[in-house]
């Protein structure tokens, strides 16, 4: 794991502390993913590069995921952070405006 990778993770978990749920498992981090739509109130669909995910644009899939659970300040045209969440009352896909690093 690289150390963008720990430093999504935790930006993540702490967003989710934040709308007061208790993360149980963090999975499938992806740290760089583009908003391409939000066709709903409640839903963000972002592109994920093959780069990033391969195991998301392997086969069928074009390597796009559905957010449900997404920070509402995220437009199309962002760069976001994603990962697979299960928290106490669920689980899903997660999207928080891009963690980045400074060296």
């Amino acid at each position: 794991m690289t150390k963008l990778e720990r430093a999504t993770r935790r930006a993540i978990r702490e967003w989710y502390e934040e709308q007061g749920y208790t993360v149980k498992k963090i999975r499938h981090v992806i740290p760089r993913a583009y908003v391409v739509a939000k066709p709903a109130a409640r839903n963000l669909v972002v592109a994920v590069p093959p780069c990033d995910a391969p195991e998301l644009s392997s086969g069928s899939d074009l390597g796009s995921v559905t957010m449900l659970q997404f920070d509402p300040r995220l437009r199309v045209g962002d760069w976001c952070s994603v990962a697979y969440v299960t928290t106490e009352v669920g689980s899903g896909w997660a999207a928080i405006p891009a963690v980045t690093m400074k060296d």
